[in-house]
Parts: structure tokens; sequence; C-alpha cells
């Protein structure tokens, strides 16, 4: 670089060319630092837990992980030989006329950005969201929540069949105290018998 910079002139020119030498210096370094972070992006998109594919506006491919390939094979029930097959699938087809919809409303500068939809197929559950960019280039992300929803369904049966199991003894104990309550000439003996159930109950 010495070398490079001794060979210039000693004037206006010379100043110029070496302003221009590290400009390309910078640009060549923030060119490096870009592709190491789009390296790290596409990394971390393939090791991610849901299916995310990112297309131009045209529905091109820019790139798309395994699992989105995966994800999408299962929703279609068929092996998709390209990626661009996933816009014809019918499952998604709330979501493919979201996007169409916002293309043509994109010109009024209008249109909603994301959208999420549930789809439930051969006893699995997937949430499908969509995401349309600026530059009308769009995500689509693919989640696998079967077994979310199923710890959801056994929390509302085991909170029902609590409910459940508590209605029968509390039902008595307020029946019994009722009547204590609501009369006032019932025996001390009959009261301690009322209140001896009462106890075994809330056991």
């Amino acid at each position: 670089e010495m070398a490079m910079q001794s060979a210039f002139p000693h004037n206006e020119l010379g100043e110029i060319s070496q302003h221009i030498i590290q400009i390309y210096k910078r640009l060549h370094e923030t060119k490096e630092a870009l592709y190491i972070e789009r390296e790290k992006l596409i990394t971390h998109l393939q090791i991610s837990h849901e299916g995310l594919g990112i297309f131009t506006k045209d529905k091109k491919e820019i790139l798309v992980n395994n699992l989105f390939t995966q994800y999408s094979n299962l929703i279609s029930d068929s092996n998709l030989e390209t990626t661009e097959e996933v816009f014809a699938i019918n499952e998604l087809k709330e979501i493919i006329h979201f996007i169409n919809k916002n293309q043509q409303e994109r010109s009024r500068g209008k249109g909603e950005k994301r959208m999420s939809v549930t789809i439930n197929k051969n006893g699995r559950t997937f949430i499908v969201e969509c995401i349309i960019f600026q530059d009308a280039s769009f995500e689509i992300s693919i989640n696998d929540v079967t077994q979310e929803e199923e710890q959801v369904r056994l929390k509302r049966q085991l909170t029902q069949n609590i409910a459940h199991e508590l209605k029968t003894p509390v039902s008595s104990i307020q029946g019994y105290l009722e009547t204590i309550v609501s009369n006032e000439n019932i025996p001390r003996e009959k009261i301690n018998v009322f209140l001896e159930r009462c106890y075994a109950q809330s056991n």
C-alpha cells in the first residue's frame, strides 16, 4: 500500500487518487462484512426450528430452508418437485390469495402486510404466516405446533376434570352450611353432625 501511495504524484491528483483507493478499501471491507453476515443468516435459517421460505414479488425462490420443504410436503401430501409448487397447494390458498390481493392493492398504497392461518392436516397442526416486505418480496413461515396444541388440550381437560371433581363435595358442603345458616332452631347435635360431614367432604 505504501508503494502504491508513493507512486502517486504529490499534488491534487495524487490526493484524489489516494482518496479513491481508501474508498475502494472501505467498500471491499464492507462487502466482506456483508458476506459474513449473509453466511451467518443462511446458517441460522437452515438450523431454524421453523420452516422459512423467502420469495421475490414474482414468487421466485430467494432462500428456503429444509423444514419449509418438509412441512410443505406434509401439508400438500406429496413431494413437491420445485419450491414454487407451494403456491399451488390447496391448503395454502388463503395465504396465496392474500399475497395476490396485496400485490393488486400495493399500487394504491393499501393492503395488509401480515397474515396467519392454522392448518390441521393428518393429525398435525401447522401455523402458516406470511409477511410482505416493502419491496413486495415476502416470506412464508410454517410452524408445527402439534405438541403445543396437545398440551393446551390436556391442560383444558385437566382443568375440566378438577372442576368436575370439586363440584360434588363443594355442593354437599354448601347444602349442609345453608341448612345450618337458614334454620335457627336446629339442635346442637344436628349442627355437629352437619359440621362433621362438611369436614369429611372438605377432606
